[in-house]
């Protein structure tokens, strides 16, 4: 991977070493990271967009009362966020609508990620892990093993 990338581990950040800089630790706390009672925020990655001069970060966000219920999937799903400064962040907007808690039975996606192309190129893959029925080793005839899917993504600069 090119560029600045970052690691969200429960609520802190742990920046991680770029081509620019010597490794950096720093924990910051956000509102981004902190969920709603009853929501649970999952893994989030990010990277620096140089083309955008923004910090960009993909995650997954459960909401256990909609699987629990059987319902299908409003609030649960893979979200995006952007950031000036690692500490105020965008409202988040909503990528992919699915489970992101690894239940058996049902469609689900986690452990979201972007790779763009090259530093200063605004378009690149949105990766994360996928099954359409959830399964495990033990009940592998059950289901689908989680396996990695990509879908294309392009930012484009907002027009003010």
């Amino acid at each position: 991977m090119t560029g600045r990338h970052f690691l969200e581990i429960g609520r802190s950040i742990i920046m991680e070493r770029s081509r620019n800089q010597v490794s950096v630790a720093k924990i910051l706390r956000s509102s981004i990271f902190i969920p709603p009672v009853n929501l649970e925020l999952g893994m989030a990655v990010g990277t620096y967009a140089k083309f955008m001069g923004k910090y960009i970060m993909v995650f997954e966000v459960n909401q256990p009362r909609e699987w629990e219920a059987g319902v299908a999937p409003q609030i649960s799903g893979i979200y995006l966020a952007v950031s000036d400064d690692l500490i105020k962040w965008s409202e988040r907007f909503k990528l992919l609508s699915s489970y992101a808690q690894r239940v058996l039975g049902k469609s689900i996606v986690v452990a979201p990620t972007i790779v763009f192309d090259q530093d200063d190129k605004a378009s690149g893959w949105l990766t994360y892990g996928y099954s359409p029925k959830y399964t495990s080793e033990a009940l592998l005839n059950l289901g689908t093993p989680t396996y990695l899917v990509g879908r294309r993504i392009t930012f484009e600069k907002a027009n003010r």
